[in-house]
């Protein structure tokens, strides 16, 4: 239990969780699934606010980088980076999080796609990502590519730039 609220401390920012409870409840009895599916179970049910589950994917996702390393490419081509984390998200964890530094605890609904992800240097970052930038980053799925059309070329160099994207 205290490595959960460890692990997703913001959850007692913007809720009267009960940790002792919630651990208990998870522990015993989803145990086939993470703790943020749990949350999303949870929410889904009327037991807890929206917000909460994707806080949780938020930090799981940023605590995840935490252990990647991101390498370089030895094969030709544009790669996506392998760090890349997308979440689907209908609130603006990210600013959540940042006013509650200050103390600000407010709750922001926006739909947008947030990716977490690890740069060439190993620092985390995150970028919101619009439909054309994710459209780019689907081809990339299933393996690197040579070359992309024309047209996406200056996409392309942003998402490179911005490190969505390795190049060799």
């Amino acid at each position: 239990m205290e490595a959960l609220e460890k692990m997703y401390g913001s959850l007692s920012l913007f809720s009267d969780i009960n940790w002792k409870n919630v651990g208990l409840e998870f522990e015993m009895n989803f145990k086939d699934c993470s703790f943020p599916e749990y949350l999303q179970h949870k929410a889904l049910e009327g037991d807890c606010p929206l917000y909460l589950f994707e806080l949780a994917f938020y930090e799981f996702a940023y605590h995840e980088l935490q252990n990647l390393k991101t390498e370089k490419i030895s094969e030709k081509g544009f790669h996506l980076n392998p760090t890349n984390h997308f979440l689907s998200l209908e609130f603006d964890v990210a600013r959540m999080l940042k006013d509650s530094e200050s103390g600000k605890i407010e709750i922001h609904q926006r739909p947008h796609v947030l990716c977490l992800y690890k740069d060439l240097d190993g620092k985390n970052q995150s970028l919101e990502v619009n439909e054309q930038e994710l459209n780019i980053l689907q081809l990339l799925e299933d393996g690197p590519k040579k070359q992309f059309e024309p047209e996406q070329n200056e996409l392309v160099s942003s998402l490179v730039k911005r490190g969505l994207i390795l190049r060799e």
